[in-house]
């Protein structure tokens, strides 16, 4: 059975959640939650799942949305730390991520910059911020729009602090293992992203397969 950890076992900063368990059978506990939070959830309508209780708070449905989130990145670093991985595990930017997951349309292109240029996996996905913006919008008006979990992440950052360009590792759920790369500039203390490439990296032994359904008529 797997017990309470020890204080040694993790950060004392979790230990707010953890001391919320009276239980010592966390596998029990995590069965019986799953059964109260999907009743708990079902008595929800949408329109509620979407109400904020004041201006710039999280709905419902945006916790829920985080709550997933965090439990990816966490199954990760547990794989991570079990196969005794090296390397140092990349930070979650939960308000960047949680725009997209969420489906909050005006936060998420608030971390674009006015010009800035989006380059998706289709040739024809060369995109000023305003018809990505466009492009999109039917998928955040359904409520969930795409999750793109970053696994590793490259920063380098300019001699005068005031741009910076990274490429990263990272999964998706509708496109598998992604690569992404761009540029971000300061703008008014803040870090915005003035170019994104998202790319599906293609393992050299299949190229020729994959070339050969490209250029399919």
């Amino acid at each position: 059975m797997i017990g309470r950890p020890e204080k040694s076992e993790a950060s004392p900063y979790f230990f707010r959640y953890i001391d919320r368990i009276s239980d010592d059978d966390v596998l029990g506990v995590l069965d019986r939650q799953s059964q109260e939070i999907l009743a708990f959830l079902g008595g929800f309508s949408e329109e509620r799942s979407r109400h904020r209780y004041a201006p710039g708070k999280w709905s419902v449905r945006q916790v829920w949305n985080h709550v997933n989130d965090v439990e990816r990145l966490f199954l990760f670093r547990a794989l991570w730390f079990a196969r005794g991985l090296a390397g140092g595990l990349p930070g979650f930017e939960q308000d960047t991520a949680a725009a997209a997951a969420r489906a909050d349309e005006d936060a998420y292109f608030a971390f674009f910059t006015p010009d800035a240029v989006f380059l998706g996996t289709d040739p024809t996905e060369r995109w000023t911020r305003d018809t990505f913006r466009q492009w999109a919008h039917p998928r955040f008006a359904k409520g969930k729009a795409w999750e793109i979990t970053s696994t590793h992440r490259w920063i380098s950052v300019s001699g005068d602090g005031n741009v910076a360009w990274f490429d990263e590792d990272a999964v998706s759920t509708t496109l598998g293992p992604v690569r992404g790369s761009g540029v971000l500039v300061r703008v008014g203390g803040a870090w915005k992203i003035a170019q994104y490439n998202l790319s599906v990296p293609i393992p050299n032994d299949r190229f020729d397969a994959v070339k050969r359904t490209i250029q399919a008529p």
